[in-house]
């Protein structure tokens, strides 16, 4: 990710690890992760910015938590403060972060031999990560469909889905919750795909979603059978 003078970098060596690279000063740094985050097979697996804070999306192995950091242009960055995200299930893999002004998403998947394969968009109301819902689609539900890609757009969730196409899903205030349905803090409140409304895109796949800044158009990136890819921008 490029913030200003600043390029960050990703990912795991055996452990998480977060590196920044100072444009003007030419000069990396290796940035803190805490103690209690460090965990052999986890990673740095997506980058988001608000409010002048760099926030790391740490995943795979539980618990797992969000990072924030201090940006400036000057030099080495600082860690501000961690927190805990809530869980979706069992083996739980983050694959994406969207932020808004309003909103902070996440993309991820879940395994267990009772439930099979799960995927998850879930949405948190603030980054302070108490309120949130999610929208699960459950491999041994005859309505199973994957998340290709998704954007959050004002009061809406843009979502692409390799089975059924372009899904709209607008968010209510009385879907985030605390707690799950039993009352688990440490659980997201969730909610069922079926709530999606779905445009298909017949044999044709959507494999990205990108907004257009200060609009409410986005550029569909589609692949046809013949693995052609085309783009197509749609008004939300």
């Amino acid at each position: 990710m490029l913030n200003n003078d600043n390029l960050f970098i990703g990912g795991e060596m055996g452990e998480e690890i977060l590196i920044q690279y100072h444009l003007l000063n030419e000069k990396w740094y290796q940035l803190e992760i805490p103690k209690e985050v460090v965990f052999f097979g986890k990673a740095i697996d997506d980058l988001v910015i608000k409010e002048g804070l760099l926030i790391a999306i740490d995943n795979i192995v539980m618990p797992k938590y969000i990072l924030y950091y201090l940006l400036n242009s000057q030099d080495k960055i600082e860690i501000s403060h961690f927190k805990e995200l809530k869980s979706n299930g069992a083996y739980e893999s983050i694959r994406q972060g969207r932020i808004t002004q309003k909103y902070f998403g996440l993309i991820s998947g879940t395994y267990s031999g009772y439930v099979g394969a799960t995927e998850h968009i879930t949405i948190y109301d603030n980054i302070d990560l108490k309120k949130s819902f999610t929208i699960s689609s459950n491999q041994k539900k005859k309505d199973h469909h994957t998340f290709n890609d998704f954007l959050i757009v004002k009061d809406k969730i843009i979502i692409a889905s390799k089975e059924k196409g372009l899904g709209t899903f607008k968010i209510i205030k009385s879907y985030f919750k605390d707690s799950d349905e039993y009352g688990t803090e440490e659980f997201n409140a969730k909610l069922s795909a079926s709530k999606i409304n779905y445009t298909p895109f017949k044999n044709r796949t959507i494999i990205k979603l990108t907004i257009i800044p200060n609009t409410e158009k986005i550029i569909v990136t589609i692949k046809d059978k013949k693995g052609i890819i085309k783009h197509e921008i749609i008004e939300i």
